[in-house]
């Protein structure tokens, strides 16, 4: 048991090593859409009653560009469709809460 849980983390290690290998600019690009995505996420999933949307609208568009980003030199179609749809929402987005503020 011990080794398969072993030979599992070496994979993924493995696997992580091998797509930053492949290219390092998407490997740190998709890093921090995670990080941002991530942060995003937990700011709604904390605030859902009153929704803090001045810091997760934000991020979410940040982290989408990210990953729209790395999407684009990695040439993934339909990943590429689906980022281009969270960026373009979350500008929507943004520009609205912006306009909001004024």
């Amino acid at each position: 048991m011990i080794q398969k849980v072993i030979s599992f983390y070496r994979k993924i290690i493995a696997y992580f090593g091998e797509t930053y290998r492949l290219s390092p600019v998407i490997f740190y690009a998709e890093a921090i859409e995670l990080v941002l995505l991530v942060g995003a996420s937990i700011v709604l999933t904390v605030t859902v009653l009153d929704p803090a949307t001045q810091w997760f609208i934000p991020l979410y568009l940040v982290g989408s560009l990210f990953g729209l980003t790395s999407a684009i030199l990695r040439r993934a179609g339909f990943v590429i469709l689906l980022c281009g749809w969270f960026s373009i929402m979350n500008t929507i987005s943004l520009a609205r809460l912006i306009i909001d503020a004024l």
